[in-house]
């Protein structure tokens, strides 16, 4: 993770956050482990944590619809793809699926978290979040996200967004800290894609980019976001 702000005390030198389908609870619901690395230039030695998430999620379906075409995104695996620490919060996030008995359980999500570092011998889940994109458009599929948050707490998040109705486009969504736990505001289309993907180069996965980039300008203290978005189709190859 990257570690903002004072350092958390003691030797601590930085957290690795992993989420690929731990189960913990007797499989009752999905883990995260949370390695943190202390004393990484002298002794580093390693202390892992399973924090729960409250709900057993799927595993991506890996392929997302997208308008004008049969032809699915690539929405790749469940891993972490990002965290970061400030505060005595870690903050994380990646795509999976909702539990198998929700409504959307067969879209893809893309989900974030904070876990509570304050004692840092017994980490505890401090909040946990879907952002469905279903106010962008019916039946929607987010995935890559990408977490940044500011010294108050506040947060921004970028993600991928497509659907049977829309083409690939990027979007955002952001929460302020004392917004209620869970919630995130309203998604924001950041630019809308104005064609179906189709890039193969040579292989069987339509894969699409892979990440969205979040954070916070050093000057001002606003976000910024970066993503992708489907314009006019080239070639399957190029």
């Amino acid at each position: 993770s990257e570690i903002y702000g004072t350092p958390p005390a003691g030797a601590v030198g930085t957290f690795m956050v992993g989420y690929s389908g731990v189960t913990i609870n007797g499989g009752a619901e999905s883990g995260v482990q949370v390695t943190r690395i202390d004393s990484p230039l002298a002794t580093p030695t390693l202390n892992v944590q399973f924090v729960g998430l409250g709900q057993l999620l799927q595993a991506n379906s890996g392929a997302a619809p997208q308008s004008g075409t049969a032809t699915t995104l690539a929405t790749n695996d469940r891993r972490a793809l990002q965290a970061l620490w400030r505060n005595n919060q870690l903050y994380f996030a990646f795509t999976a699926r909702p539990p198998a008995a929700a409504p959307d359980a067969a879209e893809n999500a893309a989900w974030w978290g904070r876990i509570n570092t304050a004692s840092i011998a017994a980490l505890t889940r401090a909040d946990f979040g879907k952002v469905a994109g279903d106010d962008i458009t019916a039946n929607a599929h987010t995935f890559f996200p990408a977490i940044a948050v500011n010294p108050a707490g506040d947060l921004a998040i970028g993600f991928s967004v497509v659907g049977s109705a829309i083409f690939p486009s990027s979007a955002y969504t952001w929460r302020a800290a004392a917004d209620p736990a869970g919630s995130t505001r309203p998604s924001q289309i950041l630019r809308s894609g104005t064609d179906f993907y189709v890039r193969t180069f040579g292989g069987t996965a339509n894969r699409w980019g892979d990440y969205s980039g979040a954070s916070v300008d050093p000057v001002d203290g606003c976000f910024w976001i970066s993503n992708q978005h489907a314009i006019a189709r080239g070639t399957v190859t190029g």
